[in-house]
């Protein structure tokens, strides 16, 4: 006699639950929204959220440069150098943004329904990042020059901790997961890393730690163009101190050799962070709180298009974003 209300409630949470979602349904297309432009998970947001609420959302512009095509053009075929190609290609980024950008731009920044304090635009890709009100996002799923709107990418790290380590066993050691990967057959033809550099997007490093302090990049070029930040240092643990460590480290004194790129140099790019345990936000005042900040950046360190010494060999990105499995477009 005790299931009978319970299939009442059972019916009730069922006509609730059906009666929400085609409510929200109702409400976005009453906003005019043009569902195929959006990430699913931005859609889903949209519905989730009262209506006085800003979505950081990233917008992706239909007219993009196609890289495999420029590359096939002869002037880029005949190029006679790499500072050559990379101030070609910096400079063919960069035009295809201010030419197609700045008429949004300013439609934006007039708008309401935006912050406009909010809207940053980028050139490694032709994309506007921004907050808005879902009455805005519609309008831009209608926009006939946008091709894709999706939440901004939240960059996450795993809870990471660390242990002293014993000394080790010899003069001479290499960690036994470099024997996994046969590192020594590497090394043995001349691969060590040796006048490459590697970018750590991470939380940081800590410059002096005794297996990262030889390998700095700073050590023979400016701060400003070695490392993202006017703070070295590791901002949330030693996550980022671990992650360079792990690709280049070397302590020199102890002859304890950590990363199979032990020659390379490495460069800094701390970002802000969430622990997907926690839910905290690690962030410091003065860094960039993005992955595209940081990309855009490693194209030209320096500020000079023209050079190419400054370029990274290698970026590496040991995070992810736990939300964006079905967001690949």
């Amino acid at each position: 006699m005790y299931f009978i209300p319970l299939r009442r409630n059972i019916f009730g949470v069922f006509f609730c639950a059906v009666f929400t979602f085609f409510n929200f349904s109702i409400n976005l297309e009453a906003q005019n929204l043009k569902a195929g432009n959006l990430s699913n998970g931005l859609y889903l947001a949209l519905s989730d959220k009262p209506e006085d609420h800003y979505f950081h959302v990233l917008v992706s512009l239909k007219n993009q440069l196609d890289i495999a095509a420029w590359e096939q053009q002869p002037e880029q075929r005949n190029a006679s150098s790499r500072e050559q190609k990379n101030a070609a290609l910096i400079n063919a980024l960069q035009s295809k943004a201010a030419i197609s950008q700045p008429r949004l731009l300013d439609w934006m920044q007039s708008a309401d329904g935006v912050d406009h304090a909010s809207i940053k635009s980028y050139w490694i890709a032709n994309v506007i990042a921004l907050k808005a009100k879902a009455t805005f996002i519609a309008e831009l799923s209608q926009h006939p020059e946008i091709d894709w709107i999706e939440s901004f990418p939240e960059m996450e790290i795993e809870n990471y901790s660390s242990t002293q380590a014993l000394a080790p066993p010899a003069t001479t050691s290499i960690d036994p997961s470099l024997d996994a990967i046969n590192a020594r057959a590497l090394w043995r033809l001349g691969y060590t890393g040796y006048g490459r550099k590697v970018l750590i997007i991470d939380s940081g490093q800590e410059y002096n730690h005794p297996a990262l302090r030889t390998q700095f990049a700073y050590n023979y070029g400016s701060l400003s163009s070695t490392y993202r930040s006017s703070i070295v240092g590791d901002l949330c643990g030693d996550h980022g101190t671990a992650v360079a460590s792990v690709a280049v480290g070397l302590d020199r004194l102890n002859r304890d050799t950590i990363g199979p790129a032990f020659n390379a140099l490495w460069m800094g790019a701390p970002s802000a962070f969430r622990n997907p345990g926690t839910g905290e936000i690690c962030f410091l005042e003065g860094t960039d709180k993005s992955s595209f900040d940081q990309m855009q950046w490693a194209l030209n360190p320096d500020g000079n298009p023209n050079t190419s010494s400054d370029i990274p060999d290698v970026i590496n990105c040991s995070w992810g974003n736990g939300n964006t499995a079905e967001e690949c477009k």
